[in-house]
C-alpha cells in the first residue's frame, strides 16, 4: 500500500530534478523524506515512484544515476525504449530459466507423471504482446 504523504513528498523532490543530468539517486531522495536511508526506506521511494508514474502519469525516469522528471519528450522515448530492452532482456532469461525447470521438472515428471504447463510465447512483432501456446 502506497502512503500518500510520502508519495507525494517524492513527488515534489522529482519535480525539481528536470532531466537526466540533474538525476537524483533513491539514497538521496530516501534522506530527505525520512532522515535516513535504508532497505525500507528506499523501497518505499521506490514504490512511490512507482506510483507516481502508473498511477498519476508522471513523466519520471531512471537511469544510472537515479530518477529525474524528463525535460523532453525525446527523453521519456529513450526511457520508454531503455525499460523495453530491459524487458526483453527479462523475457530471454525468464525462457531459460523456464528450460531449466521444464528439464528437471520432466525429469521429476518421469517420477510422478505430472503434466507440463504450457509456455508464454514474446511476440516481438505485436511489440511485447505475451501469446499462449
Amino acid at each position: 500500500m502506497i502512503d500518500e504523504a510520502t508519495r507525494d513528498q517524492v513527488d515534489r523532490i522529482l519535480s525539481r530534478h528536470i532531466g537526466g543530468k540533474n538525476a537524483i539517486t533513491t539514497r538521496q531522495i530516501a534522506s530527505l523524506v525520512f532522515d535516513r536511508a535504508n532497505h525500507a526506506t528506499c523501497f518505499a521511494v521506490f514504490e512511490s515512484v512507482d506510483s507516481l508514474i502508473k498511477d498519476l502519469h508522471r513523466p519520471y525516469c531512471s537511469g544510472s544515476q537515479g530518477y529525474f522528471r524528463a525535460a523532453t519528450a525525446e527523453e521519456l522515448g529513450q526511457y520508454h525504449e531503455a525499460l523495453r530492452e530491459r524487458f526483453k532482456e527479462l523475457w530471454r532469461r525468464m525462457r531459460a530459466v523456464r528450460q531449466v525447470y521444464r528439464e528437471v521438472l520432466a525429469d521429476e515428471q518421469k517420477q510422478a507423471d505430472l503434466p507440463l504447463e504450457p509456455e508464454p510465447v514474446f511476440d516481438e512483432q505485436h511489440q511485447g504482446v505475451l501469446v499462449e501456446v
